[in-house]
């Protein structure tokens, strides 16, 4: 059987391979903010998702450097 892979799949396998870690954060940040903007829910989401770790982890990184309370 031959099964027919939707583009959703594709750009949701994309957002996956991208936030497992393979590539730095700041390499792949462009690219999830276009696909959490996809229409698709599943690839939004996990785009999403991975967007506010590295949004979180930015802010703990200033606060540190910068000696500031956040």
């Amino acid at each position: 059987m031959n099964e027919c892979i939707l583009p959703f799949q594709t750009k949701l396998g994309i957002v996956k391979f991208l936030a497992s870690g393979v590539m730095m954060d700041s390499d792949i940040l462009v690219h999830l903010i276009v696909a959490a903007a996809d229409t698709r829910f599943s690839v939004a989401n996990a785009a999403d998702m991975h967007l506010k770790k590295i949004v979180g982890l930015v802010r703990e990184l200033v606060c540190l450097v910068w000696h500031m309370e956040c």
